[in-house]
């Protein structure tokens, strides 16, 4: 009994230190660590955001503004670089506070009503700057041509044929390597949101089978052998589910 108390702090301290790590690379301009620390640290937060919310609060929009207020400090570098958790979420409970002292619903002056019903959702900035991490680590992994035809085809609108001009090759040529390009990135994207999502060192799910079959565009059944196999592990089908929910056009602005 003692050893596993044991062996749970150092695993408890080397998490911590793990995540201190990612909160100073965030703060230092880091969007590949920023990307990492909240996938990680989202579900204790969810958790978080509904405990403090109550009935005061929704706590979506409550975690989205506390993430957001942390991540313009860190885009300043003056954020949190350890006990991240601990600093979101005393910025929830602050803001909790706040709203019980003067809540907003009760007194909006007529002149900012407007304002307030046309902010964007700040969980969509959130979400972005996730989805825009994954797809720069993934179009990372492709090579320079497979990243020059999704950028010139894909994100600036050229057609197939005036690339195949500028590189001197037949446009049949230059249609069958973007096919192969977008195989490829969604492919990374798939073995990416996987990655990300599940961080069980003991897992023996088939990941590069389930990324296979993800990027293969069919589909997607539950009755299927590999996606079977993924949703019998918590962590990879969260991130079967972070794959689907990649948007197009924000891959698409992503590429660059």
């Amino acid at each position: 009994m003692v050893h596993a108390r044991e062996r749970a702090t150092v695993a408890s301290q080397e998490l911590s230190s793990q995540a201190s790590a990612l909160a100073r690379a965030t703060n230092d301009g880091d969007h590949v660590a920023a990307s990492t620390l909240l996938s990680q640290s989202m579900p204790a937060l969810r958790n978080a955001s509904r405990a403090i919310a109550g009935r005061t609060m929704d706590a979506e929009d409550l975690l989205a503004a506390a993430l957001l207020s942390t991540w313009e400090k860190w885009t300043q570098g003056r954020g949190p670089v350890e006990n991240t958790h601990a600093y979101i979420t005393q910025a929830m409970r602050n803001r909790v506070r706040d709203e019980v002292r003067a809540p907003r619903s009760r007194n909006v002056a007529l002149d900012t009503l407007g304002f307030e019903l046309t902010l964007p959702d700040e969980t969509e900035r959130v979400h972005a700057l996730l989805d825009h991490a994954i797809v720069a680590v993934a179009m990372g992994r492709l090579t320079d041509e497979q990243r020059m035809l999704l950028t010139h085809i894909v994100v600036d609108g050229e057609k197939p044929q005036a690339v195949a001009g500028h590189l001197g090759r037949s446009a049949g040529r230059i249609s069958s390597a973007l096919y192969r390009a977008k195989a490829a990135l969604r492919f990374e994207l798939a073995t990416e949101c996987l990655h990300r999502a599940c961080t069980d060192a003991d897992c023996r799910t088939d990941r590069a089978s389930v990324a296979l079959r993800l990027a293969s565009g069919a589909a997607l059944v539950l009755e299927d052998a590999v996606l079977a196999a993924a949703r019998a592990c918590g962590g990879c089908w969260s991130g079967v589910q972070a794959y689907t929910n990649l948007g197009g056009l924000a891959v698409a602005a992503s590429i660059r």
